[in-house]
């Protein structure tokens, strides 16, 4: 009767044990790290209300490169603003996502806000540099230079840039020397053309 009784008492003490034992360690994310951190980690950051962590997640998903795509959109909504709203290093991290993120940096271009365009047109300066380049790039650049709400002088920029593989592009600079607000970034560009030369 003793055995029966503590081989029942056993079998409880036997299961309590197992449920007290560590539990199995974490699975390691998926995909690289920054910073010992996944990228989903810095996909929530750069919706944080904090303009610190906002600017710390954008900083880190550059590492991320074309993985980061989902912040494409937190990214350009925060194109051109400055302090709370804004993520300064957006057009840094735009043109690390690369190729994705081009044609929304394209369209910021259209955005009513002066700020915003202009920040997109230098975001195309940084893609124009990494070699990144679409059809419908040196139209947008165009539009942006010529737009009548205000020509964009980060776009004559970008335009500078790309005018030594499309010489369509020299005749919009050199029209842009005549727009005050514009004729020192056409100088500079048409300056950096001849220098190259």
């Amino acid at each position: 009767m003793r055995r029966v009784a503590r081989a029942g008492l056993l079998a409880p003490l036997a299961l309590l044990l197992a449920s007290c034992a560590a539990p199995p360690p974490p699975s390691p994310p998926e995909g690289p790290l920054f910073e010992g951190k996944p990228l989903s980690f810095y996909l929530e950051k750069i919706k944080d209300l904090s303009p610190n962590r906002r600017e710390s997640a954008a900083v880190a998903l550059r590492y991320f490169g074309e993985a980061a795509v989902p912040a494409i959109p937190d990214l350009i909504a925060s194109l051109g603003y400055p302090g709370v709203a804004g993520i300064g290093c957006a057009p840094e991290t735009l043109a690390a996502i690369g190729p994705a993120a081009l044609p929304a940096v394209e369209a910021a271009l259209s955005s009513p806000r002066e700020e915003t365009r202009e920040t997109a047109a230098y975001s195309l300066c940084l893609f124009i540099e990494r070699g990144i380049r679409s059809p419908s790039l040196f139209p947008s650049l165009v539009r942006a230079i010529e737009d009548p709400a205000g020509g964009n002088r980060n776009a004559v920029s970008a335009l500078g840039q790309l005018a030594k593989e499309n010489p369509a592009a020299l005749p919009v600079l050199e029209r842009a020397l005549q727009d005050e607000r514009l004729a020192s970034a056409a100088k500079a560009a048409l300056d950096h053309l001849k220098s190259a030369k």
